[in-house]
């Protein structure tokens, strides 16, 4: 397939910690875990899987002048991600997320200290408004602020605006901005915030998405963990289940799926397609530990798009 322009992905670029129970998890007492960090934040681990499904990505964002700075900007750029419009800034303290998986790989806690994302202002953006502009295809997460992600969805020019909301309570910030959002891609706790709808079943989900598509997008997502994923478009409304996976942990599955599917619609392919090489994606990255593998390539996607079963059309 023609793997198209390059994508421009705006938000967090970070290291994540994870925690993952090596017994049933329990609250409010010590927990024996396997612990790891790795390069995180939900726009990197997408332009990285971009990267590694052969579509070329870059990345605006901003870290600190220390350690984390240093090292998250190497690990990044090994891995074939153009970082010309990520700013360091030596005063500062990059931002840093924290995981705490059960024992089957779902999340049982996030910890996220990402105050850094907050100095990402309109004024920080608007000296890069043309080079945002020339890009066919945008990935903007919320990790920035309200006012930065109206801006960005203001000022995107012909730009296609792939939104996505990085977690229940930041999901509220694209409140504002969704209006001029071309497409909408989170799960079913975001899209209940956004639409103010209960997601739990895949009707719930289908409802929700066309909630979402009310308030702007022309394409919304709502993916269901293990359930899968709805997707409501101009052209198709349907429910995507997921191939069988042997699930290690889900810490960047939602990034993956969102790589997969944006991969195909910034190629051209169909809505089906996008769904399909999404729903792929994040059955590849869940087998294996950290938001972001080396491991991931075209072919293995393509090998994997043989498993996910038929789409079922929804009314």
């Amino acid at each position: 397939m023609d793997n198209g322009s390059p994508v421009l992905c705006i938000g967090g670029l970070h290291f994540d910690r994870i925690a993952q129970s090596l017994a049933p998890y329990r609250v409010k007492a010590s927990n024996p875990v396997r612990y790891i960090r790795v390069p995180g934040g939900v726009a990197h681990n997408i332009a990285c899987d971009l990267v590694a499904l052969g579509t070329p990505s870059s990345l605006l964002s901003l870290v600190g002048g220390d350690a984390d700075g240093d090292a998250i900007l190497q690990d990044t750029k090994r891995r074939g991600v153009d970082l010309t419009l990520v700013s360091q800034q030596q005063t500062l303290t990059t931002a840093n997320y924290t995981a705490v998986l059960d024992m089957t790989g779902e999340l049982a806690v996030g910890l996220s200290d990402t105050q850094t994302y907050d100095l990402v202002t309109p004024d920080f953006l608007a000296p890069h408004r043309r080079r945002v502009q020339e890009h066919k295809t945008l990935v903007v997460d919320a990790n920035l602020p309200q006012q930065s992600l109206t801006w960005l969805a203001e000022n995107k020019g012909p730009a296609r605006l792939f939104a996505a909301p990085v977690s229940p309570s930041k999901a509220l910030r694209w409140k504002q901005a969704i209006k001029n959002v071309d497409v909408f891609i989170g799960n079913e706790r975001e899209a209940d915030q956004l639409t103010g709808r209960p997601v739990e079943t895949v009707s719930q989900a289908l409802r929700a998405a066309q909630a979402l598509r009310a308030l702007g997008p022309a394409i919304a997502v709502v993916t269901l963990g293990p359930q899968g994923a709805v997707v409501s478009g101009p052209e198709l409304e349907a429910h995507f289940s997921i191939p069988e996976t042997n699930v290690v942990d889900v810490n960047g599955a939602g990034d993956a799926f969102f790589a997969g599917f944006t991969h195909a619609l910034n190629a051209d392919l169909s809505l089906e397609d996008a769904m399909a090489r999404g729903i792929a994606g994040a059955s590849l990255m869940a087998e294996t530990p950290g938001p972001v593998w080396d491991g991931l390539a075209p072919g293995l996607l393509e090998g994997r798009l043989y498993t996910v079963p038929p789409l079922r059309i929804l009314k």
